[in-house]
């Protein structure tokens, strides 16, 4: 299955490989307060490998991009919409 994404900004179209999700938590210590608890930091990313027309991979953020094509079709005529 072919899928087909754009790049929201540039226009920029690329082959779907795949995504990517990585949750992260670190400690930040706080030296210079009084504060005896490290700060948390916590996040998620969510990341999509790509290709152009000359095979190279890529990564975008999955808000970066929408898909265009499936199999040549677009989303919405899948859906039915």
């Amino acid at each position: 299955m072919a899928v087909i994404v754009a790049h929201r900004q540039t226009g920029q179209r690329f082959a779907l490989l795949g995504a990517g999700f990585a949750a992260f938590t670190t400690m930040k210590p706080e030296w210079f307060t009084t504060r005896v608890q490290p700060a948390e930091i916590a996040g998620q990313m969510t990341l999509v490998a790509v290709c152009g027309p000359d095979g190279q991979i890529g990564w975008f953020w999955s808000q970066e991009l929408v898909v265009v094509e499936v199999d040549g079709v677009a989303p919405g005529k899948l859906l039915g919409a």
